[in-house]
């Protein structure tokens, strides 16, 4: 199992980073990677909207409410892609040039969202109002009051339909319900990584040492088959070892500090937009992570390096830049033969 996650979710992921970077021969590659993940999302949206409209591959919850799920085994797992996909698919309406494209986008963006709120899924929705916020950020004082306004009344929504549900009550409940086992898988993680503070329990071995190996409390009976702490700090901790953790968090505050820097010296708003939209869904997955998965899965660990790409093209295209238009630079260019 260790082995097969390793290929999976470490080597190959990190494979595609350097291709990526490596086959990008043009200025509009990190807008074609950011695109390509955007419409990943809207498909799944799409596919997950048709299930709901046939009532077909649906996961019906308390009180009979309807999930979608579309591909995934879980509403939770597609909740995981939107909560990334739809920040960027909001920079990609900020970094698009005329009427046409940045109708496609906003359709997009609409489709996302819609098929997001049909996912039911808390952390996801807590996850991408966060990122939108961080995105609408970097794309300036009229986009902020766009997305709070558009995220409060969708809270305000969400409140009056689910304000009295069993799932809604349930996260509240820290003495039963599903925080309350959430607090003791957490407990759990935390016993693991006393017993092994250097080393973690290894990739994909969270269910046998969970499971198998004593580490479920016994109040937490109700969900014995958890394959990850629900929580990404526990969660690096467990599979990399305190290193990959560490590795974890430098390459979130680069990610996080180069974004800020294209913000303040990008000469474009496509730069800007889509830094933000990376940085956007980059803080969705912390968030939404902290209480579920967030890295250990292909896809996710896809989207996180296409993220990382598409800010490393950014920088470096923004640094050629800076250099070409400083004027010692068009003072050597004047020179040249």
């Amino acid at each position: 199992e260790s082995l097969r996650s390793f290929r999976t979710v470490i080597f190959e992921p990190a494979a595609l980073l350097f291709m990526m970077v490596a086959i990008s021969c043009d200025r509009q590659s990190p807008r074609s990677y950011a695109s390509s993940v955007a419409a990943a999302g809207t498909l799944a949206a799409l596919v997950g909207l048709y299930q709901y409209v046939t009532n077909q591959n649906i996961i019906t919850a308390e009180e009979g409410i309807r999930r979608i799920r579309a591909f995934y085994g879980s509403p939770n797992n597609l909740g995981l892609l939107l909560d990334r996909t739809v920040p960027l698919t909001l920079a990609l309406v900020a970094a698009s040039f005329g009427q046409a494209r940045r109708a496609i986008w906003l359709v997009a963006l609409a489709v996302s969202g819609f098929g997001l709120a049909l996912t039911l899924s808390l952390g996801a929705w807590i996850g991408v109002a966060v990122g939108l916020a961080v995105t609408a950020l970097f794309l300036g004082r009229r986009w902020v009051i766009v997305v709070v306004a558009a995220g409060a009344g969708a809270a305000a929504t969400a409140v009056a339909l689910l304000g009295r549900s069993e799932r809604f009550l349930g996260h509240l409940d820290l003495a039963e319900g599903t925080s309350f086992l959430r607090l003791q898988v957490w407990q759990s993680g935390l016993n693991m990584i006393r017993e092994h503070p250097l080393t973690g329990v290894g990739l994909d071995c969270f269910l046998h040492y969970y499971r198998d190996l004593g580490y479920m409390l016994p109040s937490a009976w109700r969900e014995p088959e958890l394959s990850h702490p629900h929580n990404w700090a526990l969660d690096f901790w467990l599979s990399l070892g305190p290193l990959g953790l560490a590795l974890l968090v430098a390459l979130c505050v680069w990610l996080t500090l180069t974004s800020v820097r294209l913000a303040r010296l990008a000469p474009d708003r496509a730069t800007v937009a889509l830094a933000g939209g990376v940085c956007g869904a980059t803080t969705a997955m912390l968030v939404h992570g902290s209480i579920d998965n967030s890295f250990f899965l292909p896809d996710l660990s896809v989207l996180f390096w296409v993220g990382f790409a598409i800010v490393r093209l950014l920088s470096s295209r923004s640094q050629t830049d800076c250099v070409t238009q400083h004027p010692s630079a068009r003072y050597e260019a004047d020179l040249a033969p």
